[in-house]
């Protein structure tokens, strides 16, 4: 937003291709970054990681403030600074996900996976809002007549997009400083000596997976959830526009409106269900059904928003996928933290989030080719593929056996 300022006179269609090419810079660059990552937090202490992850964050954000301070901000400087937020927080994810079955009984890890999906649910919605109100503050308080110091020095903030970056990094340095106070513990090193290459290192991760054909058959059912679902964003707003405008038109809403509505129900569906699993604790035993029966219905959920004609069933049906997102990747998550040894999961989490995602950007990319065609009828098919492709996991013995592959780490084996 403040780079688009810099730029008087830039159409809104090259600032949507902006910020969309620069969340891709940020995708990308963790893409890339994944399976070192999980190199590096299965090599080192993660506590270590997770702090130096932080300070790094909080220092590209205090740089970005400094040059937007100056009005010097330019397009390398962003996509430099899109590129090292993506490898930073790839690196902070990877070393963050692999510690809670460091710090929770296994019994406990859907319910820990449920409350941190949602705080990030509940931070997705406040974010925006709080960052819109930080970058007005400056504004509203040099209208002020009655000024204490501190309203005067941020009242001489030459540009509003300055206080939410340089509040983000303040945030993420206190984050870092908490990390002094804590104990995170981390595998045991390994006392053989020596140590793989990378690329050996990177392999092991992927022969693990590949040996447990019920998580290669998990991972690839998630592969394919995600590349169905992705048209179903992209394609939104053309399906809004033709399938549901004489019901909205007729209700007396707008367009916008009816976007902003689903989008709303969508968080609030979200956080929900963030809650819901948080408080139940998910399955004890047999978690996969935890994670294919959600798929499934989000799946059909999908495929009604498809072929709706009424504003209130696709509201409803957005909700729905929605709560249904965090109880199955809680479950999910939880499998793979139990079945997974604990000195492995960097690698073994790495490779399954670079294998699980890439088809999310292919099924974005093909809904420019099916939005042609027809939008409802593209996305109600999508969503019956990934019920389908879930619904068939249900007799794959692999699938419905993959907790019994492995046993649980001990957690007395951790050492700090």
């Amino acid at each position: 937003m403040a780079h688009h300022r810099a730029l008087p006179g830039t159409r809104a269609e090259s600032l949507a291709c902006r910020r969309a090419l620069y969340g891709r810079l940020g995708i990308w660059s963790a893409e890339r970054t994944g399976p070192f990552a999980g190199i590096l937090v299965d090599r080192t202490d993660r506590k270590t990681v997770i702090f130096w992850a932080n300070v790094g964050s909080g220092l590209v954000s205090l740089s970005l403030a400094v040059v937007l301070s100056m009005g010097a901000l330019r397009l390398w400087i962003v996509v430099a600074a899109m590129v090292l937020y993506g490898s930073l927080q790839c690196l902070h994810t990877s070393a963050f996900e692999t510690s809670y079955a460091m710090l929770v009984r296994p019994s406990e890890l859907p319910r820990a996976n449920g409350m941190m999906q949602t705080v990030m649910s509940i931070a997705g919605i406040l974010s925006p809002g709080i960052a819109a109100g930080l970058m007005a503050l400056p504004g509203v308080l040099d209208k002020s007549p009655n000024q204490t110091w501190v309203a005067g020095l941020l009242a001489r903030v030459p540009n509003g997009a300055v206080l939410p970056v340089a509040v983000d990094a303040l945030v993420v340095f206190i984050a870092a400083g908490s990390l002094l106070f804590l104990r995170i513990p981390s595998p045991r090193a390994s006392t053989e000596k020596g140590r793989p290459s990378l690329v050996a290192d990177i392999r092991e991760g992927m022969a693990f997976i590949g040996r447990r054909r019920g998580l290669l058959w998990l991972l690839a059912t998630f592969a394919v959830m995600n590349f169905c679902s992705a048209p179903a964003g992209v394609l939104r707003p053309m399906i809004v526009r033709d399938n549901l405008a004489a019901d909205y038109a007729g209700l007396g809403l707008s367009y916008e409106g009816v976007l902003a509505l689903m989008t709303s129900a969508g968080s609030i569906g979200g956080v929900i269900g963030g809650f819901a699993v948080t408080a139940w604790g998910g399955l004890r035993r047999k978690r996969v059904y935890g994670v294919l029966v959600p798929l499934v219905i989000s799946g059909l959920a999908q495929v009604v928003f498809g072929l709706s004609s009424g504003i209130y069933v696709s509201v409803g049906a957005i909700a729905l996928n929605m709560f249904l997102v965090p109880i199955a990747n809680s479950q999910s998550q939880s499998i793979w933290q139990t079945v997974t040894p604990h000195e492995m999961q960097g690698r073994v989490f790495a490779v399954r989030r670079v294998a699980a995602q890439f088809t999310s950007p292919l099924g974005t990319a093909l809904s420019g080719a099916l939005g042609a065609v027809d939008p409802g009828l593209a996305v109600a098919l999508c969503g019956a593929v990934a019920a389908a492709v879930s619904l068939l996991q249900f007799v794959n013995r692999k699938v419905t056996t993959l907790e019994d592959d492995v046993p649980a780490p001990a957690p007395k084996e951790a050492a700090s």
